[in-house]
């Protein structure tokens, strides 16, 4: 007979073992020939020992990862998967609560079914069914309802009436633990919805909450957890409201309170709630013990826009576990004033909004550009009069998986605090034990909220001088570049003369335009405004955008010059030129920066500088941004081969050659906007990117410069037509009256010339009447 060896539930994938190199021929087991009582008793024992180790084996794999896996005991124990994976049979899934309708008796008048939708486990619903639009509060969910850890529902929290909105809230005089239950309620149930928060209504609720926190000295375990959840419905809202409706500082008061407040006699141990974007911890501690005492992460955040689920977070004695994603311990010495401790956890930093820094000589506060970057804000309190700080025995703070898609090094992560004060990170009295592309060790010598913040080291301020000064610059040049094509129009004769100057005139239009608003952005009234600010943003990324594609135009129109001259004399068609450089130089960055403004308007929403917030410039200026450069360094390349390499060869050796073939290359260069590529480079460690980004601030902000230059200025037939007009000009105005100088200045006067094309086809075009070409190629004759 065969006996397998086996658990139930599990099953061995032989595929897998012979991915390892293990022979599967045959089945898997013991193989007993003579089952006597000996060989019986022997199985049993051997079957026994394999599967107690092939027990303890998941078991060790299952504390590897954050993973739910059902253990049919109403616990979440994590296990991994391997790219090989020998057992089979486990199926990981989700529990969710299902759609439940519930009758909602709070009108016992007209009682009214109310439906939730399926939920993950650990989170919360609001109510599919909403009051009536015919309402004050039209719209707003009847109740919410969490899905418990373990996939069953708790109990609904229901609006008291559809009637009552936030300011109705704070008309009401709370007296007893009741009515202030039900008031924090009614919070949860209306910021519900945080996206549909006005700034009214958040300072409303801020103001609710303060009431119900500052009306009692003693706050049931209910209210509390109530008032926590609603606090985190309010940290959903984005940062920029949340700093409008000037709140932060007062939720941050209110979730104090509760750790004060707290009724910790009718809880049954310590208090733990877990809210969306906060959690909040309360124990009692006795002010002899010995033991640290810290609050970890159970689990990652699987997906930030649900936030955290209902068991994210656990207290613990001693030392957390390897595998918490992130922890506070403290030492005995950090609660010996006290008799409780209150922990949190924010998912994010929006009521941490730092102020600028300009004229701060405190050395240890972080700029106003930090971002954090630990996957939470981590804080302890112990709430007495007596400030905590200057302990000799640390307080360690420990982050993983830091959210940052560069290098760290200790020079560009601090671990920092929050000054609840200056309104500013401070690394004061924190240390940086380690930080690498995994995790970060803090060591602090006080108790507020911590965080590891990703914050390079300043840009000098002298980049903005140069950018100011730079774009001042190129703003002139660009505008006398479009005053002499408008001064030298009637002096085209030939289509592609007409295509040079137009295509011309555009990209210095389109420079022009980011020019300007570049330095609009640096007034301080645009900064203060958030409707101007917003406009400046909108506008420098559609003028930048412009000024690439147009530049694109231009790489596009020179390589059909230059590799097929003759399509570009005798066969393009300038009507279709225009409309189809019209169409990518104005239209495309038109409708791209229009449709990023309609589907999200926060993204030209940035907390220091008129432009994209930092969240998306990947997606909407650098992914862009290096589409446009790689085409046009393309056709850089093809330039050159054509112009320089090929053509150039027999006579590469040639001193002016050489130096014809270097001019060359630095014009294209620069008129293919292939400066810009300097930016990329400004990514790297600190003392090489700063370097490059001096190069890429001074030679993008003076490119409107270079194109003058090299379009006008080193052009001899566009200066020489100046001089002829200036002079005519001048002499018209001085001898008006002569006829025979008024009909001179009415003559129009075409230099002819040839153009700086390869031999063979120069030929082609050989003409003594032949006008010179105004324009993009002429800038390579000396």
């Amino acid at each position: 007979m065969t006996a397998l060896l086996s658990l139930e539930g599990l099953r061995i994938n032989t595929s897998a073992l012979e991915n390892y190199g293990m022979s599967t021929s045959g089945t898997i087991g013991i193989q007993c020939c003579n089952p006597d009582a000996k060989s019986l008793v022997f199985f049993c024992l051997v079957q026994v020992l394999c599967s107690t180790l092939l027990f303890q084996c998941l078991r060790t794999v299952a504390q590897t990862t954050d993973v739910p896996f059902g253990s049919g005991n109403g616990t979440d124990e994590p296990i991994t998967t391997t790219s090989r994976p020998i057992l089979t049979t486990f199926a990981i899934t989700t529990i969710f609560c299902e759609a439940v309708t519930v009758l909602n008796n709070n009108n016992p008048a007209a009682p009214i079914n109310v439906t939730f939708p399926q939920t993950e486990a650990g989170f919360t619903a609001a109510s599919i069914d909403t009051c009536p639009e015919d309402i004050v509060n039209g719209g707003t969910p009847y109740g919410t309802q969490q899905c418990s850890i373990n996939g069953y529902w708790l109990d609904p929290l229901w609006l008291s009436s559809c009637d009552t909105g936030l300011d109705n809230l704070l008309e009401i005089n709370i007296t007893s633990d009741e009515q202030r239950q039900q008031v924090a309620t009614d919070v949860v149930t209306l910021t519900s919805n945080p996206a549909e928060l006005q700034q009214k209504d958040i300072e409303n609720a801020a103001d609710v909450l303060t009431e119900v926190t500052n009306t009692t000295d003693s706050l049931t375990a209910n209210t509390s957890e109530l008032v926590v959840v609603a606090v985190g419905n309010l940290l959903e809202v984005s940062a920029e409201d949340l700093q409008k409706s000037n709140t932060a500082q007062q939720l941050i008061q209110t979730l104090d309170d509760v750790v004060s407040k707290l009724n910790l006699s009718e809880v049954e141990g310590d208090f733990q709630t877990v809210s969306s974007t906060v959690a909040v911890a309360v124990l009692a501690v006795d002010p002899d013990a010995e033991d640290s005492i810290g609050f970890e992460g159970t689990t990652q955040v699987q997906n930030r826009s649900l936030g955290f689920r209902s068991d994210q977070f656990q207290l613990f004695t001693g030392q957390p576990k390897q595998t918490a994603p992130y922890s506070i311990v403290l030492p005995p010495e950090a609660f010996n004033q006290g008799s409780r401790i209150g922990f949190f956890g924010f998912l994010n930093d929006n009521v941490f909004v730092a102020t600028k820094t300009d004229g701060s000589k405190d050395k240890c506060r972080l700029p106003g550009t930090a971002s954090v970057n630990s996957p939470v804000v981590i804080s302890a309190t112990v709430p007495v009069n007596t400030t905590i700080k200057n302990l000799s025995a640390k307080v360690n703070i420990t982050f993983t998986n830091l959210m940052v898609n560069q290098t760290i090094d200790e020079n560009n992560t601090f671990c920092a605090f929050w000054d609840e004060k200056g309104n500013f990170w401070s690394t004061k009295g924190c240390d940086t034990v380690e930080a690498n592309n995994l995790s970060a060790i803090c060591q602090c010598d006080h108790l507020t909220n911590f965080a590891t913040l990703f914050a390079t080291k300043e840009i000098p301020g002298s980049l903005d001088i140069i950018t100011i000064v730079g774009s001042s610059i190129s703003a002139i040049a660009c505008l006398l570049t479009i005053v002499c094509i408008l001064f030298l129009w009637h002096r085209r004769k030939l289509p592609s003369q007409v295509r040079t100057f137009i295509l011309l005139a555009f990209l210095s239009l389109a420079l022009l335009l980011l020019n300007v608003f570049l330095l609009v952005s640096q007034f301080e009234e645009v900064k203060s405004s958030p409707n101007a600010c917003q406009a400046t943003a909108i506008l420098i990324h559609f003028s930048l955008l412009s000024s690439l594609c147009w530049m694109m135009v231009e790489a596009l129109y020179l390589n059909i010059a230059v590799t097929k001259p003759i399509y570009f004399k005798l066969s393009l068609s300038s009507k279709r030129v225009y409309i189809l450089s019209a169409l990518w130089g104005w239209g495309a960055p038109a409708v791209f920066v229009a449709v990023t403004f309609i589907t999200k308007r926060d993204v030209y929403k940035d907390d220091n500088t008129c432009w994209i917030n930092p969240e998306y410039v990947k997606y909407l200026a650098v992914v862009p941004v290096a589409a446009i450069l790689s085409f046009n360094l393309l056709s850089y390349i093809s330039v050159l081969m054509t112009v320089i390499f090929k053509k150039n060869a027999a006579r590469a050796s040639l001193a002016s050659n050489r130096k014809k073939n270097f001019v060359i290359s630095v014009c294209l260069f620069s008129s293919f906007g292939l400066t810009w590529l300097f930016g990329f480079l400004t990514i790297g460690h600190h003392e090489v990117n700063v370097v490059f980004a001096y190069i890429f601030t001074v030679l993008n902000s003076l490119q409107g410069l270079f194109v003058f230059l090299l379009f006008i200025v080193r052009n001899e037939a566009v200066r020489k037509s100046l001089v002829t007009e200036l002079t005519q000009i001048s002499s018209a105005t001085s001898f008006g009256s002569q006829p025979q100088l008024q009909a001179r200045y009415r003559k129009r006067y075409v230099e002819a010339a040839s153009i700086n094309l390869p031999k063979k086809i120069s030929k082609t075009f050989e003409n003594k009447n032949t006008s010179r070409t105004i324009g993009s190629l002429d800038s390579f004759k000396n």
